[in-house]
């Protein structure tokens, strides 16, 4: 996954990756709405990578291994 770096922010992804690091969390990825499917399952937490180019646009990046295999569900309201 690749997104904007938003330490410091008052949800940031960042610190939320950077606290969980380690632990096994749930996740639903939904694709594209319009299909009616989504993706479930548990992945383990990374911290992402901080940094770059000064002046430059800052973005993280991290990569996860999923725990057990993942599901393909309807999507829940």
């Amino acid at each position: 996954m690749t997104f904007l770096t938003d330490l410091g922010e008052t949800t940031s992804v960042w610190e939320y990756l950077f606290e969980n690091r380690g632990t096994v969390q749930p996740f639903t990825f939904t694709p594209n709405n319009s299909k009616g499917k989504q993706i479930n399952g548990s992945l383990n937490v990374e911290a992402a990578s901080l940094g770059g180019e000064a002046g430059a646009t800052s973005t993280s990046e991290v990569e996860f291994s999923l725990v057990g295999e993942p599901t393909i569900s309807a999507i829940t309201p």
